[in-house]
């Protein structure tokens, strides 16, 4: 029997640098401490891109964690950034948030999700949930999503 979702997970597509003000908002409370990026860069950065999916989860209506994926090609998307805050760390909110930006991907039909780590830990937690390192790009790991 699957195990039933603590978090809620809201999807939001943006393109062309316009990111709704909300959105934006709603990923700066979750990363001012989360993401090595301050929270400035970070939403500068999301409006400069193109076709993005940013993912919130939200615990009991607050806002605890978010991803950030996008098309590379028509059979690979990637993920930018995937950020829980502190408290939520270890209650299984990263885990739901990396499955959340899977399902979203398969469900648009792609076949893999891959990954530049930013460190030990982080690549730890992508290997613990299936990623494997790619051969063909030094650095990434990927994980088939069919």
């Amino acid at each position: 029997m699957a195990e039933k979702q603590k978090y809620e997970f809201t999807t939001t597509v943006f393109s062309g640098g316009e990111v709704p003000e909300e959105v934006l908002q709603r990923v700066g409370m979750v990363s001012g401490q989360t993401v090595g990026l301050p929270v400035k860069a970070l939403i500068d950065e999301l409006r400069d891109k193109a076709s993005r999916l940013i993912i919130v989860a939200s615990d009991e209506g607050k806002e605890v964690g978010f991803a950030v994926i996008s098309p590379v090609d028509d059979a690979e998307m990637r993920l930018h950034y995937i950020g829980v805050q502190k408290g939520s760390r270890t209650q299984g909110a990263g885990a739901e948030l990396l499955r959340s930006a899977e399902d979203t991907a398969r469900i648009l039909g792609f076949q893999a999700l891959f990954v530049h780590p930013s460190g030990s830990q982080a690549e730890t937690f992508f290997l613990h949930n299936g990623y494997v390192a790619a051969h063909d790009v030094g650095g990434h790991l990927s994980k088939p999503l069919v």
